[in-house]
Formats: structure tokens, sequence, C-alpha cells
């Protein structure tokens, strides 16, 4: 068995435990790279997989949580350590955000279009301890790139999305990022209308 099978093998391991831990299902249709775990988080559809960037000399592959969800408000927020910049999409009409904690303003950027609710949003203590310990972790809502498949609408949807570089086997800090993903969806539902199930993103059926 070559180190990649050996490394395919171990990943699909840890992401299965994961998705049994979590109650959710994996994926795994064709190979590493289209391994995918599905939770439900509350109303949310959550989806754990693999996703590409240009980087500078190559390809870079990073390990990515997602939720959609109807965002009338279009509230926009971003995340990210200045040195991934070139790798990141930056978003138009947004403001610069001090939260007023010296640990995450010192090792993020913190754009948003609304500063009073990014505030609101980053102030649990817990999330930002687990914000800390992830220096390369990129956070934004955003519109949806990409399609969710079967049940859900093609337009009009919104996703929280965060990623870190690389392929994450390591099942405790999966977990963290998880719930760290969590704090965040639960936080833009505390005031944002996406939160009321009327305004869900729902699979059909």
């Amino acid at each position: 068995m070559s180190i990649r099978d050996r490394f395919a093998k171990h990943q699909d391991e840890v992401w299965r435990k994961l998705s049994e831990e979590l109650g959710g299902v994996f994926k795994n249709e064709d190979g590493w790279r289209h391994d995918e775990v599905e939770v439900r988080e509350g109303d949310w559809t959550v989806r754990l997989s693999f996703t590409a960037h240009a980087g500078r000399r190559s390809e870079a592959i990073y390990t990515c949580f997602r939720a959609p969800f109807i965002n009338p408000e279009k509230f926009r927020f971003e995340l990210y350590r200045e040195e991934l910049a070139h790798g990141i999409g930056k978003l138009l009409g947004m403001q610069d955000v001090q939260i007023g904690d010296r640990t995450v303003d010192k090792m993020f950027m913190i754009k948003a279009t609304d500063e009073k609710k990014v505030r609101e949003l980053l102030a649990d203590e817990e999330l930002r301890k687990l914000l800390a310990t992830e220096q390369d972790l990129h956070v934004v809502v955003r519109a949806a790139v990409d399609g969710f498949g079967d049940g859900f609408p093609e337009e009009g949807v919104d996703e929280l999305v965060v990623e870190v570089p690389g392929k994450v086997d390591d099942g405790e800090r999966l977990k963290r990022l998880y719930r760290l993903f969590a704090l965040l969806l639960h936080g833009i539902g505390r005031f944002s209308p996406a939160y009321r199930r009327d305004t869900m993103v729902q699979p059909k059926g």
C-alpha cells in the first residue's frame, strides 16, 4: 500500500468516526478528494469536505466546513490571516473591525458590513478561545459559490464557510473546528431572520 493510500485510509477512518460522533453521514464516492461528512446542526445542514484554491505556484487544498442559509439582510463577514490574503477572494463593501480582544485582533484581519453584529457574533468567550487555536483559519459569510445539490434552491442562498489549509485528519482538531463552526452558525442565527425555520434552507421531501 502506498503512502498516499495509507493516508487516505487513515483519513477515511477519522472522518467516518467524526460523522458517527456527530450523528452525521460519511460519503466516500470517488477517492479522498471527494470525501464528505454531512451533519444536521439544529435547522442547518453542515458539510465537511475538501476544496481547492489557486495558490501562487500550484493548487492548494483546504479542509472546509459549509452551511447554506437564507440571509435577507445580506450580512457579510470575513476573518483571515493577512499572510493568507493572496489565496482569498475579498468581499466588497466591508469595513475593518476590531473586536477588543487583543489575541484575536492581533491574529486576524476582520471585515464586516455591520460592525455591531460582528462584535456581537465574536463576543462569545468559547468562540474566541477556539479562534486563537487556529492561526491559519479563514471564515466568511458570502453568497454560495457552489450548489448544495438536490433539495436546495439554486439561487438566493448564502453560506457560512470555515476553512483551514491542508487535509485535516486529526480527529480532535476536526471536532474543535466543528464546534467553532457551530458557535458561529448559531451566533448568526441569534441576530438574523435566517434562524427562523420558515426562512431556513431546507431539503425538499
